[in-house]
């Protein structure tokens, strides 16, 4: 299959200027971008330490369980 490729040119269009400014038209600018209108929200405060303890006697747990699981398989 064939293409054929055909240029085409974008003309600019012609814009009206500014009534009281006597300029080209001007670019939008984002108001409140640098500024904000309201303060910003304060950060949260970061997460406590867990204490060390409760580790321990999480894995104290885990290590029971699996204990008990092995001895209820080696007696059935």
């Amino acid at each position: 299959m064939a293409y054929e490729f055909t240029p085409y040119e974008q003309e600019l269009e012609p814009q009206a200027s500014g009534a009281r400014l006597g300029g080209p038209p001007r670019k939008q600018t984002g108001i409140g971008v640098l500024d904000p209108p309201v303060p910003p929200r304060k950060p949260l405060s970061p997460i406590p330490a867990i204490p060390r303890i409760v580790f321990k006697v999480l894995a104290l747990v885990i290590l029971a369980g699996v204990a008990a699981a092995a001895f209820v398989m080696l007696w059935k």
